[in-house]
């Protein structure tokens, strides 16, 4: 089972002017909450460790992890506000926030919540923000060091300046994560933060000195790098329309952690092993051919057209819209030629229910065997 640590939080969009002000969209959110709810998606069994609210916006993200089928069993109900996070877009689509979480829930997590957590977990994720302010920075830490040597251990530092501004702290949470982490998944944007004008490779080259078995840096646009001590692996990317990338690193990271699951990968000291078909193929993906693009946003949710060469007529799958992700698409090419299309975990727009979208499933051409592995939607 994966345990994946960290804050859940609502997302706050402007949705639209009124005459009176500003109506605002709020999602459920959080990244670690983002890459549970992905890797329940992909039929992986997951538990969220965190802290929600009493409230009613905690008890619409008790509810949401209930209907994606993501455990709460080591959840921890604290009388405390929702960590709310005011996301802006730019005219690319990359968003921005703004957070106001000061004494909210998902800080507040205390040592005590340890007991909760299974002793069926086979693998930790950790990332952003929880790992630098406190208490909930001590009691994951604390986490790892009860597991260490006997899990998977994955970690995205994911950083927030706007919650935490000071980069030495979350320098800090890193190098103390370095010796204790098996997968370390950071993008570009945050190497260039923390460490700018560093190069990629000697930085990889450290932290896999330091202990670390994979690393892999997400560049947006151009693709992703996986490094082992012995391999690089350079995936490009491919172009799609992008509306937003909200929580497409999130994705990224649940299919990441989903193909290692499947290929019987999540055990401390099997990372290092990966060969470079392993990590072209499988970890990244081959270029992504075939792939799909994402096109269509509306009432109807989206549509997916399958594209590449080879692909056998008439052949059909079953594909759950849940995982048609409209800001950044990614395939992940296994052995058996399967191929699996990764989109962003959220609705892609706010008329559009996210159970409306999660209960969708279209029909569409494909290369033999199924895309996605659920035989029917959640809940």
């Amino acid at each position: 089972m994966f345990i994946v640590c960290g804050e859940a939080l609502m997302d706050v969009f402007a949705a639209a002017d009124t005459p009176t002000g500003t109506l605002m969209d709020a999602r459920i959110g959080g990244s670690p909450l983002n890459v549970a709810i992905g890797l329940a998606r992909l039929a992986q069994p997951v538990a969220f460790f965190g802290a929600l609210s009493t409230g009613f916006l905690g008890d619409r993200l008790a509810r949401a992890l209930a209907e994606e089928g993501v455990s709460a069993e080591c959840v921890a109900r604290l009388d405390a506000p929702t960590t709310l996070g005011l996301v802006g877009l730019d005219a690319r689509g990359v968003p921005s926030y703004a957070f106001y979480g000061e004494g909210c829930a998902d800080r507040l997590l205390p040592l005590a919540a340890l007991e909760s957590v299974p002793a069926a977990a086979s693998a930790l994720h950790f990332g952003s923000y929880a790992m630098v302010v406190e208490p909930v920075a001590s009691t994951q830490r604390a986490l790892v060091e009860r597991l260490a040597g006997r899990v998977l251990v994955a970690y995205d530092p994911n950083i927030r300046l706007n919650v935490e501004p000071d980069l030495q702290r979350w320098r800090d949470a890193l190098a103390w994560m370095l010796p204790r982490t098996h997968l370390l998944k950071i993008s570009d944007e945050d190497l260039g933060l923390l460490y700018p004008g560093q190069a990629p490779e000697a930085l990889a080259a450290a932290w896999l000195n330091a202990g670390v078995e994979l690393v892999v840096l997400t560049r947006g646009g151009d693709g992703a790098t996986a490094w082992t001590d012995s391999v690089r692996m350079d995936v490009p990317g491919r172009p799609v329309d992008v509306i937003d990338t909200v929580g497409a690193g999130d994705t990224f990271q649940a299919a990441l952690l989903t193909w290692l699951a499947e290929h019987g990968r999540l055990a401390p000291g099997a990372l290092r092993t990966l060969g470079a078909a392993q990590l072209g193929e499988g970890v990244l993906h081959e270029g992504l051919r075939p792939g799909a693009e994402v096109r269509a946003f509306g009432d109807d949710g989206c549509q997916v057209h399958p594209i590449g060469q080879g692909r056998e007529e008439g052949a059909s799958s079953l594909i759950p819209l849940s995982v048609v992700v409209h800001a950044h698409a990614e395939a992940l090419r296994c052995r058996d030629d399967l191929f699996r299309v990764f989109a962003h975990i959220v609705d892609d727009r706010p008329r559009v229910g996210f159970r409306a979208i999660h209960q969708r499933w279209v029909q569409l051409p494909c290369p033999r065997g199924l895309i996605g592995r659920r035989s029917a939607p959640v809940g």
